[in-house]
């Protein structure tokens, strides 16, 4: 990579995180165009997410098999849409093949490339564990099959960088200025400065689908996950950035085993008059 004047060794390595995820993200859509049936072979980790997927999804691929629970979820999914529901909670036994029945969903809506934006979150411990990077990767991969036509470049980039970054393209432009946001060592408090960054991009991505007439489906998987059952105090998963799964996006998709309390997690939905009407799968 081309050394930039003036720029510091953590300016550097940003540079250098932003390039190589920017560069197999596109590698790996590319693959994933190449897919013409999500049932008819084995899928690599890396065209699903930038990010580790869960550990039920052993890597270092999977093979969805289509089964009726696919069909139910889908179906019911799409009934729900349907009837202008916007925010679908689905919960079951453990084991009984949700999270596989959302991933194909959610491949599913990916390839229909004309009419989605889709962010798919799949591992609540890797968002946890790198709570910035996790989300701003799925959020950019979201955005690879309309990365030339997205062309509004972040505000407050020339305040970070003045120089030329070394691709044009501005969907990498914003992975730079979150990761930035994300790292940079002079940053004490980053959550401010990262939330505004991020706001400003989800906003940007909402216009964008309008002027395109796209929707965007925010589906997320293993909801237990984010609660702390040591403490049952916690609402970590109210905080910042990982309540934009309840509110990001046309729709919000989201699994969560049975065998645990899930009472919590049906009050955090905007929609609340969902709930006389709660997705249950047996």
């Amino acid at each position: 990579m081309k050394k930039i004047l003036g720029q510091s060794e953590a300016e550097g390595e940003v540079m250098r995180l932003a390039t190589k995820w920017y560069e197999e993200m596109k590698t790996n859509y590319q693959r994933f165009l190449k897919i013409e049936n999500i049932h008819s072979g084995h899928l690599d980790h890396e065209i699903i997410s930038p990010n580790q997927l869960h550990v039920r999804f052993k890597p270092p691929s999977l093979m969805l098999i289509h089964t009726n629970l696919q069909n139910k979820i889908s179906k019911k999914i799409d009934d729900e849409i349907n009837n202008h529901q916007n925010q679908i909670y689905i919960k079951g036994p453990i084991g009984i093949g949700k999270s596989h029945a959302l991933l194909a969903k959610a491949l599913d809506l990916r390839m229909q490339i004309k009419k989605n934006i889709v962010v798919y979150l799949n591992n609540p411990l890797g968002w946890i564990a790198s709570k910035y990077n996790y989300i701003s990767k799925e959020l950019v991969y979201a955005m690879m099959p309309f990365r030339e036509m997205f062309t509004h470049n972040p505000v407050g980039l020339d305040e970070v960088l003045p120089q030329t970054l070394p691709t044009q393209e501005s969907l990498f432009k914003w992975l730079y200025l979150l990761i930035y946001q994300a790292t940079m060592p002079d940053i004490m408090n980053r959550d401010e400065p990262f939330k505004i960054v991020l706001s400003e991009f989800l906003q940007q991505i909402s216009s964008f689908a309008d002027r395109k007439e796209l929707k965007i489906y925010c589906i997320s998987d293993q909801e237990n996950l984010f609660r702390n059952p040591k403490d049952p105090a916690s609402k970590r998963e109210d905080q910042f950035p990982f309540a934009i799964r309840y509110t990001f996006g046309n729709f919000q998709i989201m699994t969560a085993s049975a065998n645990n309390d899930t009472s919590e997690i049906q009050t955090r939905f905007r929609a609340t008059e969902f709930f006389e009407r709660l997705t249950s799968i047996k």
